[in-house]
Order: C-alpha cells, then structure tokens, then sequence
C-alpha cells in the first residue's frame, strides 16, 4: 500500500490530491506584519494554502491582531508580533490536524461505503 501511494503522490500535484487550506490574516494595524506572515505561510507549500476573507463562511483558520470570540479557538491565532518559534510550532501542528481532516473527508466522498 506504501508503494502505492508513493506512486500516486510522485504522479499528482499535491493541490489534487489535499483540499486547500483557507486562511485569513487579519491584522489590523501591521500592514507589515501581515504581508510577512503571508509570505511565511506561503512557503508551507506542504499544506496547499489559500488566503481568503474572514467573511466567508468556509475559512480553516484565522491569524488577526485582534481576540475574534466568533472564530473557534483551536482555529484562531491571536499574534500581535512576528510570532515565536513555538507558536509557529502550534500553527504547523493545528494546519497539520487540518490538513488530515480535509484529506479523509475528500477520502469518504470518494468512498461512501467506508462510513
């Protein structure tokens, strides 16, 4: 089966193969700030990021400058600087969890009869 999926994934972009993750960066007064967490996040090409609005209804996580009580804990990264070695630790460990989620999700669509 590894072999298998090596093959599959060597093969395959992998935006075909992970659902991208939508990001917003909401940083209200750090115009620099943002533009250097896009471009960090940007290079996690790993995780087939996207960024988007916070207005929209299907955003994964949230990164603002601000405490948004709205947005789920576990998805929301409240950074009012360049942030810390650990904290980027905990984003690449909730976009990990992400990543996964969307990837059995994407898995059961395709093979219903696995419920």
């Amino acid at each position: 089966m590894v072999i298998l999926f090596t093959a599959f994934a060597a093969y395959l972009d992998q935006a075909d193969i992970f659902a991208p993750i939508k990001i917003d960066i909401d940083i209200t007064y750090r115009p620099a700030l943002e533009v250097i967490l896009k471009r960090m996040l940007a290079g996690m090409a790993e995780f087939n990021i996207v960024f988007t609005n916070r207005f929209e209804d299907n955003v994964d996580l949230v990164i603002s400058d601000a405490m948004l009580a709205e947005v789920d804990s576990r998805n929301r990264f409240d950074w009012q600087q360049l942030p810390t070695i650990k904290q980027i630790a905990q984003l690449r460990s909730r976009l990990s969890v992400i990543k996964r989620q969307k990837f059995e999700a994407r898995f059961k669509e395709l093979n219903p009869e696995n419920d």
